[in-house]
């Protein structure tokens, strides 16, 4: 009968430690993660359900649940301005514009996302990211990373992602943090990336 009991005690001891070890080791995994984890805003972060919208809105959304990386996509209006939008099929269909695409900045600056968020002129981006000390801004691809590097005011606040060997060549010696996009060069492996 002691044994019994004894048994009973130590099978009691190891199901609490095992219990006590299982929350702690969860505990710490979580902890690991929401702390070691960068998290990028992608075209600015979600908005109210909405993807891609890639506006003041949605970044100042994301910024305040906490992002500090911001991936932007960045395209070329027909008067050679750089503007936030992913494509200008998807903004064409966001705004209700049925003009000539691409669009002239006035144009692009006239229409409201959804009706209701605001689209980022190259000047808007820059004010915001200046606004905003704390946060990195990474562009999608981009293959003229010259004329971009420029535009940007604070060129350390700033990760480019570029897309072909020319663009690599040109964007390799600019500043640091460049990144490499081998999509359309390395066969083996299409998704792979590397700092220049």
């Amino acid at each position: 009968m002691l044994f019994i009991n004894i048994l009973k005690y130590i099978s009691l001891f190891l199901i609490i430690s095992i219990i006590g070890l299982y929350s702690f080791v969860e505990y710490r995994i979580f902890q690991f993660n929401k702390n070691s984890i960068d998290i990028i805003a992608h075209a600015g972060g979600q908005i109210d359900g909405h993807i891609y919208t890639n506006s003041l809105e949605a970044l100042n959304n994301s910024y305040n649940e906490g992002a500090k990386i911001f991936e932007l996509d960045i395209r070329e209006t027909k008067d050679g301005y750089y503007v936030g939008t992913h494509d200008w099929k998807t903004w064409a269909q966001q705004t209700g514009y049925s003009g000539e695409l691409p669009p002239n900045l006035e144009e692009f600056k006239r229409y409201k996302i959804l009706n209701k968020y605001t689209a980022m002129s190259f000047e808007d981006i820059n004010n915001w990211f200046l606004s905003h000390p704390d946060v990195v801004f990474i562009t999608d691809k981009v293959d003229k990373p010259l004329k971009m590097v420029n535009l940007f005011y604070d060129k350390s606040k700033i990760k480019m992602e570029l897309f072909s060997k020319k663009s690599m060549r040109m964007g390799g010696g600019i500043f640091d943090g460049a990144m490499a996009n081998y999509y359309s060069l390395m066969s083996d492996n299409k998704n792979s990336t590397c700092k220049i």
